[in-house]
This record gives structure tokens, sequence and C-alpha cells, in this order.
């Protein structure tokens, strides 16, 4: 079979890009795969059986999880009906409980290969104690005396 750009295409060919929107069962839009497949540095138009890299599409997947649970909890639905025809393409919510799944998904891929940088969600406080010092001035701003022994 020949496209409009002369080169000839397969329909039972299975990509890269593909398997990313089958294995992730929301509705995601196709500049944000691409932008992911991008930032991995995958070609989405590789055949996934040839040579995909599964640690490396873990983690495109990780990132499409981390996009989703940055994004709008509420995606619209969009329906279309003229003359008895209708058409209709599936928007989806996510709620807190939904979030959470995501972030440990995408967390616990991140972790699995070594890209704890990317690790979200998670909140470090580094608390260090000098012990108690005392003032040297008051609330005003004016110097305390200091007074050495008796």
């Amino acid at each position: 079979m020949e496209n409009q750009s002369g080169t000839t295409s397969d329909s039972s060919i299975y990509t890269v890009e593909q398997y990313l929107f089958d294995s992730i069962n929301f509705d995601l839009p196709e500049g944000a795969v691409k932008a992911a497949l991008v930032g991995r540095g995958v070609d989405g138009s590789m055949v996934y059986a040839d040579g995909a890299d599964n640690c490396l599409l873990d983690l495109v997947k990780a990132d499409l999880y981390k996009w989703m649970v940055l994004g709008p909890s509420k995606v619209d639905s969009v329906k279309d009906s003229d003359n008895g025809w209708s058409h209709s393409a599936g928007g989806y919510t996510l709620s807190k409980e939904d979030k959470k799944l995501l972030t440990a998904a995408a967390n616990a891929i991140y972790e699995a290969n070594g890209e704890e940088e990317n690790i979200f969600g998670k909140k470090k406080v580094a608390v260090h104690s000098f012990g108690i010092m005392h003032t040297q001035f008051t609330p005003d701003g004016r110097p305390i005396p200091r007074i050495i022994g008796k």
C-alpha cells in the first residue's frame, strides 16, 4: 500500500509509538507521546519487536504517567452528531487515588532504572541542628551585653 508521500506503509507493523498508546489505558494526545519519545531519544516509528529497549520504553511510559499526573484532572470528551451520524472521543477524569497510583507506578519505574532524580511527589526534608545558640541582639536590634562568668 502506498501513502501520499509515495512511500509504502504496512498497517500490520506495530511501532513503538503504537505500543505506548496501547499500554497506557488513557486517551493521550499524540503530541505528548511524541514529546516523551523525543525526550528519551527514542524513534517512535521503530518497529516494536526490532530492538526495542524495554527499560527505555518503561522510562518513556513513566514520563507519560508523570505528564498525566501533572496535567488536568479532567479531560473532556468530544461528541459530534449530524443527520444520524455520530462520533465520540472519550475523555477521562483522574481522582486523587488515580494520581497516587500513577505517581507510584512512575516512581517505581524511575527507581528500578536508577533515575532517582526523576522521582516526584516525595518531599525530602533534611534538618541540621547546630544546638541552641544564645541570641546576641534584642528584638529591636540592640546588642545584648555579654557577661562572662562571675
